[in-house]
């Protein structure tokens, strides 16, 4: 999808609606609503993918992804999953999507660089790319004529994870607008179709503008409170299938990172989220390093 931003440019702040629509009440509960039945499936799942010599080339992807989930919603849970991992695979095919990054328009390697500093971050800080990566893939970016579209944003944003502040301030005030923009018209278009992955795509652009645009994430505030109420909707949706249990850990990721009050991702502890409410987080403030909070 392309956000087409008009010459004269925009104002942020004609984009973002009034606090007093978008509000905090009603918001996701990861630890309330999550129910013991669906960590059993998430667990035994996830575990299943555990074997990388069944299947190297997609066992540790899926199983790194899945995983990476686990952690953003509930880390303790996430501790279960580290017994007997053999990483050797995983430092291996970082490498190669490392090496193969140089050959491609768009970079592999940040994403699953990501999801394996959530979910293993003192794992991943071991992990040193080759001197001039990093400034390779800081050139894939802002050479780019296109950088307003949301595929790239969502691109930069899984940078941001997998290498903190490589890519701090890199939007523009009009591309940010873009994405607030799209936000937008994505929540409309899923009150019009219905369409689940309509929804997903709406919370993935809202994370995305989390991460890479915090400030204006904190103006943006959190969806309305219908909004939560269309997402449980979805989430029982995917719950009814076990087809579907990897889009329902998905979502109920992006959910719980939109739920948090504050957001802390660093090289050193990967992803922190403090939330809010009964499914409150247990980690407690003094262990988030004293940095911008999101």
């Amino acid at each position: 999808m392309t956000v087409n931003i008009p010459e004269t440019g925009i104002n942020i702040k004609d984009l973002i609606l009034e606090p007093q629509v978008r509000t905090n009440e009603g918001a996701f509960e990861p630890r309330v609503e999550i129910t013991t039945q669906d960590w059993e499936k998430i667990i035994r799942s996830t575990e299943e993918f555990k074997d990388f010599k069944a299947d190297p080339n997609n066992n540790w992807k899926l199983f790194i992804t899945m995983a990476a989930h686990v952690a953003t919603i509930d880390p303790k849970k996430a501790e279960i999953l580290k017994n007997s991992v053999n990483w050797s695979p995983v430092f291996q095919a970082i490498k190669k999507f490392e090496q193969a990054d140089k050959f491609l328009t768009t970079p592999v390697l940040p994403r699953e660089m990501g999801y394996f500093r959530i979910f293993a971050p003192e794992l991943a800080r071991t992990y040193t790319p080759e001197p001039n990566y990093k400034n390779w893939l800081m050139h894939q970016y802002t050479s780019r004529p296109d950088r307003a579209h949301m595929e790239i944003f969502q691109r930069v944003a899984e940078t941001q994870v997998a290498f903190p502040h490589l890519l701090d301030n890199y939007f523009s005030e009009s591309d940010i607008a873009g994405q607030i923009e799209g936000a937008n018209r994505l929540e409309d278009l899923f009150r019009r179709t219905r369409d689940p992955s309509v929804l997903v795509r709406c919370a993935e652009a809202m994370v995305n503008l989390r991460i890479v645009a915090p400030d204006e994430f904190s103006d943006f505030k959190l969806p309305p409170s219908d909004f939560w109420e269309e997402a449980r909707q979805v989430l029982n949706h995917y719950r009814q299938n076990p087809a579907n249990l990897s889009s329902f850990l998905n979502l109920t990721s992006l959910l719980t990172i939109l739920a948090a009050e504050q957001m802390e991702i660093s090289e050193d502890s990967g992803l922190k989220l403090i939330l809010s409410g009964k499914g409150k987080d247990s980690i407690p403030d003094e262990q988030l390093p004293e940095r911008r909070k999101f």
